[in-house]
């Protein structure tokens, strides 16, 4: 297994580019069956075996028509219009819309707000998406709340970079089954930052401020298709399992078709060499629908369920490759930071699997990167394995503009997506010449701590974590999270949140405020040598609500 130097990073970006030339790879529509063909077709070109698409049912959501028209007298204008977006699987309107009085509560915790104060209006909300992909608005289950609250409408700002919009599905807590489509739901658009600030000023200036808003979409169940193809090793009950998302929104190239083309690429590797010179069987599978709750990952899990107990390890390849960006507050300027994305470099608190994702990450310079438990944090399609006790790993960078129109070929570079690939092979190696007893043995032992600092020195390692809603009421539950991080030559092993006498280590810590006044919070994190380097910063806590703080 000597050719890695073979991994050609154009080539990769060439499958890439095939897969964005697509279009849209929505689950569930033609442009994703596409992608699913054009992928069993590199299956079939390059030798796998029980090539096949697992076929499932689905709820196909496509809304084709929707405005958000804001009353505003003070302005002189019968209305204005900003851009908007649905937020995905809410509650279609009738021909006309809904017409009702606007009403902003801030980030919606239970605090901000009481329930008669949202009955029958539209509810206006910010949302900061932590890490650049997880919703505030998902932690405090705003869509669910105000909904069950009266609320006939909702709008939903969040934090994207300039002239894009963030876009997903109402809530990452419900699948898309009847469920999600109850009599109860209500209709929900998204609009950019820069639009919400605007909207937030004509409320708090222009007293009963109404508003138009306009959904129309169509629901109708649909068959969509995982992919799947298997090369043979040695051993046909040790199984390395092999699996990337085939959907996206918009071109989707960090998220995900620079990762699909990873797969194709380590395919080829390993279809070149001789079935006796893997010593486990690969088994790989593009899945459907992670963006719209992992139903594929679900559903493959579910129908394979006895194949998973030899599972030696499941690999997810997301967020392959890209360059790195920062959005910087509050001038809102973007970035560039010259080095690759920052990365999440997950498994399931196994020292086997993490030994060999450091090596890999050394090698090929995958910096910035941070080290996550993917038994407390199983993002991606990592869940239904990390539940069914899989050993598990992701190296996984999305950034900032994740979910975005931005999400185009020219943020990923080839030579990102070559050594993104010679890292896997190099772990995937590793994996095959390693008696699956010993790393399943390892599974959910942690990660021994680090001590004394080695030789090496300390080095430049910058961290970010920002507390939502800051200030904020008495009794509020806050999020504290990191929003960003850089170092090009050492892993972050650790972070641990220091805070009124206590220690939590997580990349997301929810911290409730029973008493008002000043709260330091410190951040120390720690590096694969030892050394800690620590951020501070401070939560305000009044005693009731104060309404200049909310706009």
């Amino acid at each position: 297994m000597d050719r890695i130097n073979q991994i050609s990073g154009n080539r990769i970006y060439e499958y890439m580019m095939d897969l964005i030339k697509i279009g849209w790879r929505r689950v569930g529509s033609e442009k994703y069956k596409k992608a699913c063909n054009y992928i069993l077709k590199k299956f079939n070109e390059f030798g796998l075996e029980e090539t096949r698409f697992e076929s499932f049912e689905m709820l196909l959501y496509t809304p084709f028509k929707w405005h958000l028209k804001v009353n505003s007298e003070l302005l002189g204008l019968n209305s204005i219009e900003f851009d908007s977006y649905p937020l995905w699987h809410t509650k279609s309107t009738d021909e006309n819309g809904i017409e009702a009085e606007l009403i902003y509560i801030g980030y919606g915790t239970e605090k901000e707000y009481n329930k008669k104060d949202i009955l029958n209006k539209i509810v206006v909300v910010d949302s900061i998406r932590m890490m650049s992909f997880y919703p505030t608005m998902d932690f405090w289950r705003v869509y669910e709340r105000v909904r069950k609250s009266g609320a006939v409408g909702l709008i939903v700002i969040h934090d994207s970079p300039p002239n894009t919009l963030f876009v997903e599905y109402a809530t990452r807590h419900q699948t898309l089954k009847d469920t999600n489509l109850e009599s109860g739901n209500i209709p929900a658009l998204i609009i950019n930052y820069e639009s919400g600030m605007y909207l937030k000023k004509l409320i708090k200036i222009g007293g009963c401020l109404t508003a138009n808003l306009l959904l129309k979409s169509d629901i109708k169940t649909v068959l969509t298709d995982n992919v799947v193809g298997t090369l043979p090793g040695k051993k046909e009950d040790e199984i390395i399992l092999i699996g990337t998302h085939l959907d996206s929104w918009f071109d989707g190239a960090i998220d995900n078709a620079g990762a699909n083309a990873g797969m194709i690429e380590i395919v080829d590797y390993y279809s070149q060499l001789k079935q006796n010179e893997r010593e486990k069987t690969m088994i790989f599978v593009g899945f459907a629908g992670h963006e719209v709750g992992s139903i594929g990952a679900i559903e493959f899990a579910k129908k394979h369920n006895e194949l998973l107990n030899k599972v030696s390890t499941f690999c997810m390849l997301d967020g392959f490759g890209s360059k790195g960006y920062m959005l910087e507050n509050p001038s809102r300027g973007v970035i560039e930071t010259g080095l690759d994305e920052a990365k999440g470099l997950f498994t399931t608190e196994n020292q086997i699997l993490f030994d060999f994702i450091k090596s890999a990450v050394f090698k090929y310079k995958l910096f910035p990167s941070m080290y996550v438990s993917a038994v407390t944090g199983p993002f991606s399609d990592l869940g239904p394995f990390v539940s069914n006790y899989v050993p598990s790993i992701m190296i996984i960078g999305k950034g900032i503009f994740y979910h975005t129109i931005e999400d185009t070929a020219d943020k990923i570079l080839p030579d990102q997506l070559r050594r993104a690939a010679c890292a896997h092979i190099e772990i995937l190696n590793k994996i095959h010449n390693t008696p699956t007893k010993f790393i399943k043995n390892a599974d959910r032992k942690g990660i021994p701590p680090i001590g004394v600092p080695k030789k090496v020195k300390k080095g430049s390692v910058y961290v970010n974590f920002n507390i939502t809603p800051n200030p904020m009421i008495r009794g509020t539950t806050a999020l504290i999270y990191i929003t960003s991080f850089i170092s090009s030559d050492r892993i972050i092993v650790d972070l641990k949140w220091k805070i009124n006498g206590k220690e939590v280590h997580s990349p997301i810590l929810p911290q409730r405020f029973g008493k008002s006044g000043t709260h330091k919070i410190e951040l120390i994190v720690k590096d694969n040598y030892g050394h800690e380097y620590s951020f501070v910063k401070y939560a305000y806590v009044i005693n009731k609500v104060n309404k200049n703080l909310k706009n």
